[in-house]
């Protein structure tokens, strides 16, 4: 990670490893180019408000994830009422699209 004055960027040649270590080289490096820099204020401002406790949440835990080690979901998932553990890497929105939309339209249906 680099960071400047007011964001933090993963470096494009171990993003690939982090993020995408699943996809194919050609969908890894399409994705890579599409990051932007993370703006230190997403993860320093302080919440004002949150439904966490109001309305049903739910984790999906990537035991897979070299980004956001799995030790550390476990403890941000126990502040969820769910959690669904999966066998992907960072982005299973990508290598198992079908598992995650078969996730949220059994969520939404509840």
């Amino acid at each position: 990670m680099h960071a400047g004055e007011d964001a933090t960027t993963l470096d494009p040649i171990i993003a690939r490893d982090l993020l995408y270590a699943d996809l194919d080289d050609v969908t890894a490096s399409a994705h890579v180019a599409r990051l932007t820099p993370q703006p230190f204020a997403t993860m320093t401002t302080p919440i004002e408000a949150s439904g966490l406790g109001a309305i049903p949440s739910t984790y999906v835990l990537c035991t897979r994830d070299r980004c956001v080690h799995p030790e550390h979901q476990q403890l941000m998932a126990q502040r969820c009422d769910t959690t669904v553990t999966l066998d992907e890497d960072h982005s299973p929105f990508l290598t198992d699209p079908d598992t995650i939309v078969e996730l949220i339209c059994g969520l939404a249906t509840q």
